[in-house]
């Protein structure tokens, strides 16, 4: 009673948030059944009991042109109970088609010719702990198929039974998963009478509905599954038998075994039986749905921020469900392995693929969840950091009409030889190494090889580590007695019977050079040649440095300089490097280049203002500074600059205390770390020197290291000499200095001396044009 009363609250926040939305909703006027329970939310609706309960109107054939088609009323889909109905085979709905909402669905369909395969199967689930935020909101639930027949008036006569595994908050910050029975058909045109609590839609110009066979609900096994558990579901029964589908759920970390018959005596309606004894590839699928069969799968959700399986974030913040191996009985045990794997979403991914539902907002803007493999194990989410190879994207899951493809989960990978890339001294042996993964077993790897002198030799090559399932094998091939080539491939079988070689039998096979070690020349270049470096194998190399090497693997690093750090590499000819990353492997199998691509990176520069004397104030960039101070600011920009004085003092200028900042009248552009001050005179020692240009857009005047562009100003203590330079722009050239008073000496490319003098009237740049 425990256990029901805790799925009971489980569903209760399920149920309450679908009937309260049915207010919102505009009953089409047809007299079809009807129970609208859309996902969407809307808070604050007044309840309203079902349509089409008990002494509901028997479903009357309709004929196409009555049908009423209403957008965002009727079909849309809705939650039957606390479940999520399979979706409709989106294409022969007709004339209206479903608004699916919040609802996706993601199946992996396992298929074998072998007898047993459909009706005796077992997989093993390790189901995870809560995680962040919670793997509560990642999904509405998953779940393990598989086609049945039973009930002679839905279409095909076939039914869909699958164990649910609903996850359930609890108290403590843990998860349970509610196990829950469920068995779907549908029914046309009034065949099965009303449809009170079922799914309602249009098919084949009739009306349609999808019920659930036991009242809407499922049944609710007697006890919940922990998060962490690892448990196996378990399928047993005879095709078209009278007994009917055993559903088993063995938890094998909690010690307890739950199951369902599906007899009528359990049902309370049909018995329902497996509907073949193999899972045959592409034909044992379910006819009424997308194209799945005995497959494992999860109901989406996109009911943000409650519930969204479309976050990348949300989905790495918690474990994955995990499914292993799955297997069938081989007439001894559960031991027949799958051959086949093939991955479906009903949205295709958001691919807009025919026959596949549409997408909404946040599942095409979002980052879409498929199944990945990590050696002998599927996950399910994003890319994690285990994954060794995965079937994401619409071009994995479905194909260019929106089939099924049927993958291989069976990899042969990192096939490698111990050679100094390609090349072995005379005498010494060869040793090749693979890695062979499968969701399944893998029962034979071979070497096939040829050595100098020798003639094909074949091999069968010993596993080192790991498992069945994923484990690395490796064979030493003597030294050869003579110098020349060995040339080899690998050939891989699993228990199901796909075979693999590597490499495949389109490309020559690999080829090792026995003989005296050659050298190779290496060309290294960086693309800022006064910039970093190349380190090769210890040492830091400079921009166009020619390095002579033996044949091999050496480790690299690509070495930045201030403001540009690593970008990428480029290399050509027998260099080869992965990974694309500053910390790399070189590869030398013949002469060639190797190029490292620096990218800059805006850093921050750290500026100090100073008041010489103490004086008013700096405006830098808007903000007003009334003494010294101290920030940083993005490198390799422009910024205003502007000051405001103080009683009995002249603006004497501006100094900077590093050529990486460049004042120019107003503004200053800054390249690095360093001062800047605001220099102030006495008034009764001040003179005014003004600046021009001759003509005034020819250029500036520098002046204690700051640039003052035509008219502008400072002041100076009267009787002191300064140093000017002049900066010409705009296709301008310096050509001499002249004054309207004072003392002026002129000196070679363009710096000038002024000397004593009573007053100061101002200084002149003379420029004449300059051919660029």
């Amino acid at each position: 009673m425990a256990a029901i009363l805790r799925a009971g609250r489980a569903r209760s926040s399920r149920a309450l948030f679908a009937l309260l939305l049915c207010v919102l909703i505009a009953v089409p006027l047809w007299s079809g059944p009807t129970a609208l329970h859309p996902k969407a939310p809307a808070g604050g609706a007044t309840v309203q009991p079902a349509l089409g309960g008990p002494g509901a109107p028997k479903l009357v054939p309709h004929p196409a042109a009555m049908i009423n088609c209403v957008a965002g009323v009727y079909p849309i889909y809705a939650t039957v109970g606390n479940l999520d109905p399979p979706a409709p085979g989106f294409a022969q709905q007709a004339p209206c088609q479903l608004e699916y909402g919040g609802h996706d669905e993601v199946h992996g369909t396992v298929s074998s010719a072998l007898a047993n395969s459909s009706d005796r199967a077992i997989f093993p689930i390790h189901v995870p702990t809560l995680g962040n935020p919670g793997v509560n909101t990642l999904f509405d639930d998953l779940f393990v198929g598989t086609v049945v027949t039973g009930d002679a008036v839905s279409i095909g006569n076939q039914s869909y039974a699958e164990l649910l595994l609903q996850p359930v908050l609890e108290p403590g910050a843990r998860v349970n998963y509610t196990p829950i029975v469920a068995i779907w058909s549908v029914h046309t045109n009034g065949s099965a009478g009303t449809c009170a609590t079922g799914l309602n839609f249009t098919w084949a110009s009739n009306y349609a509905c999808e019920t659930e066979e036991n009242g809407a609900n499922g049944i609710t096994l007697a006890k919940d599954v922990r998060g962490g558990d690892f448990v196996n579901v378990t399928f047993l029964g005879t095709p078209k038998g009278s007994t009917g589908l055993t559903i088993y759920l063995n938890d094998s970390t909690a010690s307890f075994t739950e199951s369902e018959t599906l007899s009528a005596a359990n049902t309370g309606t049909k018995t329902f039986s497996p509907a073949w004894s193999a899972a045959c590839p592409d034909q044992c699928k379910l006819n009424w749905s997308f194209p799945f069969g005995l497959s494992f799968g999860f109901d989406l959700c996109d009911n943000p921020p409650t519930c969204t399986s479309f976050n990348n974030t949300t989905m790495t913040g918690s474990l994955p469900v995990t499914f292993l191996a799955p297997h069938f009985w081989n007439g001894t045990a559960y031991g027949g392995d799958y051959r086949f794997f093939a991955p479906q979403s009903d949205s295709g991914a958001c691919s807009g693929l025919a026959g596949t539902i549409k997408c909404t907002t946040d599942m095409q803007l979002g980052s879409y969840p498929f199944f990945t493999m990590n050696g002998s194990a599927l996950n399910f989410g994003p890319i994690w950091p285990w994954t060794r190879a995965s079937w994401g994207g619409a071009n994995q899951e479905f194909d260019a009409l929106g089939t099924a493809n049927d993958s291989t989960p069976f990899f042969l990978q990192h096939v490698t030889n111990d050679s100094r890339a390609g090349f072995i001294a005379p005498g010494q042996p060869l040793t090749v190494t693979a890695t062979a993964e499968d969701l399944g077993t893998v029962t034979t790897v071979l070497l096939n090889y040829t050595a100098p002198g020798g003639s094909l030799t074949s091999v069968a090559m010993p596993r080192v580590s790991g498992s069945a399932s994923f484990g690395v094998y490796n064979y030493t091939i003597p030294a050869p007695p003579s110098n020349g080539k060995i040339t080899y491939r690998v050939f891989a079988q699993n228990l199901a019977g796909a075979q693999l070689t590597s490499p495949s039998t389109q490309r020559v096979p690999t080829e090792v050079t026995v003989g005296p070690i050659p050298h190779f020349t290496l060309w290294l270049n960086t693309t800022f040649s006064s910039c970093g470096g190349i380190l090769v194998n210890g040492t830091v190399w400079p921009d166009l440095t020619n390095l002579s090497l033996t044949p091999g693997t050496y480790p690299v690093v690509g070495v930045g300089c201030y403001k540009y750090v690593f970008g990428s590499w480029e290399s050509t000819g027998g260099a080869a490097i992965w990974p694309d990353s500053a910390a790399s492997t070189l590869t030398l199998s013949a002469s060639g280049s190797l190029l490292l691509i620096d990218r800059y990176v805006r850093p921050f520069d750290q500026i100090a203002l100073a008041m010489n004397p103490s004086c008013g104030t700096i405006v830098f960039n808007g903000t007003t500074y009334s003494g010294p101070a101290s920030f940083s600011v993005a490198d390799n920009q422009s910024y205003s600059l502007g000051y405001t004085g103080c009683a009995g003092q002249a603006f004497a200028g501006w100094t900077v205390d590093n050529f990486a900042i460049g004042i120019n009248g107003s503004s200053v552009f800054v390249l690095g770390n360093g001062t800047i001050s605001s220099n102030w005179i006495a008034n009764a020692n001040a003179v005014t020197l003004l600046f021009y240009a001759n003509p005034a857009q020819s250029g500036g005047i520098l002046f204690r290291g700051a640039g003052y562009l035509s008219g502008s100003s400072v002041n100076v203590t009267q009787g002191q000499s300064y140093s000017l330079q002049q900066f010409p722009f705009g296709g301008w050239g310096f050509r001499n200095w002249s004054a309207t008073a004072g003392v002026i000496a002129t000196c070679a490319f363009g710096f000038g001396y002024f000397g004593p003098a009573s007053s100061w009237v101002g200084a002149r740049s003379s420029s004449t044009p300059r051919a660029l």
